[in-house]
């Protein structure tokens, strides 16, 4: 479903986090409001091992991204948009 391959570390890290996650799931227990005789799930393994992938070897390290968005002040001193942008500058774009 990800277009990833198979052995991909991304897909190990997808399963694994899956799995994780199921563990903590209550299959048994009714819904918050539902019928408890509606509320059953089976679970169909894919394959012959139901044991999830191991974690990757060599990890390639967490991408994350941000998204900034400015309401910029309606003015015509320059020098005001250069203070904001230099303030981007040396808070956010630590390396």
């Amino acid at each position: 479903m990800t277009g990833l391959k198979a052995s991909d570390p991304t897909v190990n890290a997808i399963v694994g986090t899956f799995f994780n996650l199921l563990s903590y799931a209550k299959f048994d227990a009714p819904a918050a409001g539902q019928d408890s005789a509606k509320n059953t799930v089976t679970l169909i393994p894919n394959g012959d091992n139901n044991n999830p992938p191991p974690p990757a070897q060599n990890p390639t390290g967490l991408n994350l991204s941000y998204t900034i968005n400015l309401n910029l002040p309606e003015t015509s001193d320059v020098e005001v948009f250069n203070a904001i942008f230099r303030s981007l500058k040396e808070n956010l774009l630590k390396v």
